[in-house]
């Protein structure tokens, strides 16, 4: 029987502090900033400018706001939260545009389009078979 496979060890203990230490400084470590005319790219792994400037603004509420754009350099979608605050720094860093509404945005109550007695009185004109 094998004693020292990674079924038979004794689990390892690490203090919380150190842990937490630990993930701190690997996550600042991957962290790269970005300029204030750059989007972060999850496939190229890097800040990138949008292609030609654009980027579509979405308002989200009044505090916050979407950016987003596609990368200049593998056509991949970024997007960015932004401030509503600082919408105007954003049009002078950007080309911003708004997006359509795709959505339907109000609705009516459904028409109830029933034709049941004409179809009982259409029936009893008919000939019977």
């Amino acid at each position: 029987m094998d004693q020292g496979g990674p079924c038979h060890r004794k689990p390892v203990l690490v203090h919380g502090g150190d842990l937490i230490g630990f993930l701190a400084t690997r996550q600042s470590q991957r962290k790269q900033k970005c300029a204030a005319d750059e989007f972060y790219c999850c496939r190229c792994r890097r800040p990138r400018h949008p292609l030609f400037h654009r980027v579509e603004v979405q308002i989200r509420n009044e505090a916050r706001l979407n950016l987003s754009g596609v990368c200049d350099t593998c056509g991949a979608r970024m997007n960015r939260v932004g401030l509503v605050a600082r919408i105007e720094e954003y049009r002078r860093a950007f080309i911003t545009q708004t997006p359509c509404e795709g959505r339907i945005s109000g609705r009516s109550d459904a028409l109830v389009m029933c034709h049941l007695d004409e179809d009982k009185i259409d029936a009893e004109l008919q000939p019977q078979k």
